[in-house]
C-alpha cells in the first residue's frame, strides 16, 4: 500500500515521524488491535462483496472538509499509512485547530461505512482505511464536535453574558483583577502566567495598544472597567510583548474633564523585574 500525501509539509512530517517512532504513545489496547485483510475489509465496509473486485479509486485532496449527512465532517485528505493509531499526532493537529476544528479523530466502523459509501465525494483511494476497530491502514480523520470557532464564540458569549468580561476593541478583558484568597492583587512577573485561570491569558502588546487608543477617548469607561479613581495613583498590570514581561500603568489626571494620561513602563532591568509587584488583568484566550 503506497504512502499518501498530506496537505502540508509540517503535517506530513508530524505523522511520518510518529509512524517511524512506533506510533508514539499508543496504549496496550491500541497496540493489540488486529490488522484487517483486504478481503475482509471490502466485505465489511464496501458495498461489493469480497468476491467482486472494487473498481480502482484515486485519492483526491479536497480544498476543505466535507460535511456528510448534516453531522459528520471529513478531513480533506489522507494523512498517511499506519500500523497503529497515531493518537499523539492527531492531538497535535487538533491543538493547531486544523481547518478550524479541534475534534478530529479516527472514524468508528459505522462512520467508516459512511465514508466508503461516499468515497467519490470525499476522495477515498483504493486502500484499507483505519477505523477504531482495527489497525494497519490509511488515516482519514472525521469530526462530529463543534468547530473551534464555534466553541470560542460560545465561551465568549457566556463570559460576556454573566458579566465576567467586557469587550474592548475586539478583545474580552476580565472585569476583575486577579486576587488571592487573602485579597492580594499584586504579583511578581514570574507569578503572572501561573495565576491565569483556565481559558485566560496575559494581554499582548497589540491588545494593550488598542486599549490605550480606545480609552484615550473615553476615560469614563476606563474608570468603570478598571476601577481607576481621578487623581489617584492609577492601576498597573502585567502584559507580554515578544516574550518579555512589561508593565502598564493607567491614570486619570482630571475628574472634571475625564482626560486620560497613560504611561507604559517597560521592565528591562532585571533587579527591577525581580522586585516589582503589580496587578494581573487577563484577557480571554481566543
Amino acid at each position: 500500500m503506497k504512502k499518501v500525501l498530506a496537505a502540508a509539509v509540517v503535517v506530513t512530517a508530524m505523522f511520518a515521524a510518529q509512524n517511524a517512532n512506533g506510533q508514539g504513545k499508543a496504549t496496550a489496547a491500541q497496540q493489540s488491535l488486529p490488522p484487517i485483510e483486504k478481503a475482509a475489509y471490502v466485505d465489511r465496509y464496501r458495498a461489493a462483496s469480497a468476491g467482486k473486485p472494487e473498481p480502482d479509486r484515486t485519492t483526491l485532496r479536497q480544498p476543505k472538509p466535507i460535511h456528510l449527512l448534516g453531522y459528520l465532517w471529513v478531513y480533506p485528505e489522507d494523512l498517511g499509512d499506519f500500523e497503529r493509531h497515531p493518537l499523539s499526532a492527531i492531538a497535535i493537529l487538533n491543538a493547531e485547530n486544523s481547518h478550524g476544528r479541534n475534534t478530529w479523530r479516527i472514524p468508528t466502523p459505522e462512520e467508516l461505512k459512511i465514508l466508503e459509501a461516499n468515497a467519490s465525494l470525499v476522495g477515498l483511494g483504493d486502500y484499507i482505511y483505519l477505523a477504531t476497530s482495527h489497525a494497519n491502514g490509511v488515516l482519514r480523520l472525521v469530526s462530529t464536535g463543534k468547530s473551534a470557532g464555534a466553541k470560542r464564540a460560545e465561551i465568549r458569549e457566556k463570559v460576556l453574558s454573566v458579566g465576567h468580561g467586557v469587550e474592548i476593541a475586539g478583545t474580552v478583558w476580565a472585569r476583575q483583577a486577579i486576587a488571592t484568597k487573602d485579597g492580594d492583587r499584586r504579583f511578581k512577573w514570574d507569578e503572572a502566567t501561573s495565576k491565569m485561570p483556565s481559558g485566560w491569558r496575559l494581554p499582548n502588546e497589540n491588545e494593550v495598544a488598542s486599549l490605550i487608543k480606545v480609552f484615550d477617548k473615553d476615560a469614563a469607561k476606563l474608570a468603570s472597567v478598571f476601577g481607576i479613581a481621578a487623581g489617584g495613583e492609577g492601576v498597573s498590570f502585567w502584559f507580554k510583548a515578544n516574550g518579555e514581561y512589561k508593565g502598564l500603568t493607567l491614570f486619570r489626571d482630571n475628574l472634571s474633564s475625564g482626560r486620560l494620561s497613560v504611561r507604559c513602563q517597560i521592565f528591562t532591568n532585571h533587579s527591577y523585574i525581580d522586585s516589582a509587584s503589580i496587578g494581573i488583568r487577563c484577557v480571554l484566550d481566543e
